[in-house]
């Protein structure tokens, strides 16, 4: 018994001090385990720590207490901004017009621009459309040059000294859908000869002429469209192989104004030029168009093979005209919601053959809607820069630039950045950002000014404006909650000391 009961209690003492080692190590077991699931063992902590004391002094450090950031929201646009929106036909009365707009559209025949062989009536066609009252009133044109325009009557559309010298090669008279007109036989040598020459005439009188907004590749098939509705087709399209002569008539000609095509040809994806539709309003024909510019396609009039031209999209303006065929007051009333969706995906920049006279207020109101879903909307959402700067030195400023429009802005515009006190410019100047490049989306940019040295030392409130390089004002509004004087919109203050 006496064995028995010793025996007994070494192995409770075993027991109890196995359990109490036991109990000691399981924290330390279950803390492990703990740092271990993030993975994190002795070494890594104490590497951690050092890292971590190291990245809050450099945060700590970036924050410069001498520099000033300023915020902003995007607000509504409250008026037409230039070069996008609805292009008005250019031979309306002005004073009828009943839409907000800041172009217009002008349709040119090779017969009233050319009636004598080499003379030119610039002044006549000018004068036909009105350009010189709407050039005054700020409008700027989108200018088409056609040889086929389908009229009610039989008639030509290329000159008549033309006609004759071509002889019976010339073409041929149609009666389709679209009326009665005369097609020129597009592969005739004199024709491209001569047409080539009209365009660069074209080219001397309107490339940068800072009233044109844009030139659409007009010439080939029905109203300049690059399509025709022929039963021969002997007398159609010129085939692919000749496109490059065609397209490098405008693109030798104009090599400072926006150009647009119908369609991306190889020569016309290669120079990155902008693309119209001329079908807006025919859901079928819209959607199509859209389809090739995406995937690509054929085009059997000209046995060409399309490609996709992708982001080009997004960056060249993109046109398009409502045809006479559609009814605009159901397109503006039920057909808003498709109109809605192609003026999105085409990235539409301006629409041209809008009705613009005898309106419902119901049009109205709709067309206000549609237009803002064309055109850029730019605004900054922040600028930042040092609180003091000493006169005599540069000024760096950073800009965080937004567009949530549907296009990038179309031409060289310059920007300019001043200084105002007690709401007078005291001092601007142009900076080096090329507004053509504020694509949809967020574009972050630097620009610099050079501080006169003998500007007083006090407080001015700077301001960012887009000009207008005709009158060299600002000309557009950006859609932002900020204070503006004019069309310069301020973006906060800064203090100038002493040099």
């Amino acid at each position: 018994m006496g064995g028995s009961s010793i025996v007994n209690r070494i192995k409770l003492s075993a027991l109890s001090r196995r359990m109490r080692a036991t109990r000691a190590r399981r924290p330390r077991r279950e803390h492990r385990g703990r740092m271990r699931d993030f993975g994190v063992n002795k070494k890594r902590y104490l590497f951690f720590i050092p890292v971590l004391l190291i990245m809050i002094a450099l945060a700590t450090w970036g924050k410069d207490p001498g520099r000033a950031v300023h915020r902003f929201r995007p607000a509504a646009l409250t008026r037409v901004n230039p070069l996008m929106g609805w292009a008005v036909d250019a031979a309306t009365d002005p004073d009828q017009v009943e839409i907000d707009h800041s172009l217009v559209y002008a349709r040119l025949t090779w017969k009233e621009l050319e009636r004598e062989e080499g003379v030119f009536d610039f002044e006549g066609f000018e004068r036909r459309n009105r350009l010189e009252r709407w050039w005054r009133a700020g409008k700027r044109v989108v200018l088409r040059f056609v040889m086929d325009a389908p009229g009610p009557e039989r008639h030509r559309d290329i000159p008549d000294w033309l006609y004759e010298a071509m002889g019976e090669n010339a073409g041929q008279y149609y009666e389709n859908a679209l009326g009665r007109g005369f097609s020129p036989n597009y592969a005739d040598w004199l024709l491209i000869e001569r047409h080539n020459a009209a365009i660069r005439a074209l080219g001397a009188r309107y490339d940068g002429h800072q009233g044109v907004a844009f030139v659409e590749l007009g010439s080939l098939g029905h109203n300049g469209g690059w399509t025709t509705q022929h039963v021969d087709s002997d007398w159609d399209m010129p085939p692919s192989t000749d496109l490059k002569t065609w397209v490098g008539a405008y693109t030798g000609a104009f090599e400072r104004t926006p150009l647009l095509a119908s369609a991306p040809y190889q020569p016309v994806r290669l120079t990155g030029i902008g693309l119209y539709n001329d079908r807006l309003g025919d859901e079928g024909a819209t959607w199509d168009w859209l389809d090739t510019l995406e995937y690509g396609g054929y085009d059997e009039a000209v046995g060409a093979q399309l490609r996709g031209v992708g982001a080009q999209r997004r960056t060249a303006p993109s046109g398009a005209h409502i045809p006479r065929s559609i009814d605009q007051q159901v397109l503006f009333g039920r057909g808003m919601g498709a109109l809605l969706r192609a003026l999105s995906e085409s990235h539409t920049t301006y629409v041209g053959g809008v009705k613009a006279t005898g309106l419902t207020e119901a049009m109205r109101n709709n067309m206000a809607v549609a237009l803002s879903a064309m055109g850029y909307r730019l605004w900054v959402r922040e600028a930042a820069w040092p609180r003091a700067v000493r006169a005599g030195y540069r000024l760096k400023v950073d800009l965080d630039v937004h567009n949530d429009g549907a296009q990038a802005f179309s031409q060289p515009w310059p920007v300019e950045l001043s200084l105002f006190d007690a709401g007078q410019k005291v001092y601007a100047q142009e900076i080096e950002l090329d507004v053509r490049k504020l694509a949809p989306g967020v574009t972050r940019a630097a620009a610099t000014i050079d501080l006169p040295r003998a500007l007083p030392a006090g407080r001015y409130d700077l301001a960012i404006a887009i000009l207008d390089p005709t009158s060299g004002e600002p000309a557009v509004e950006l859609t932002m909650n900020a204070k503006r004087v004019g069309l310069r919109t301020l973006l906060g203050e800064i203090e100038v000391t002493p040099p």
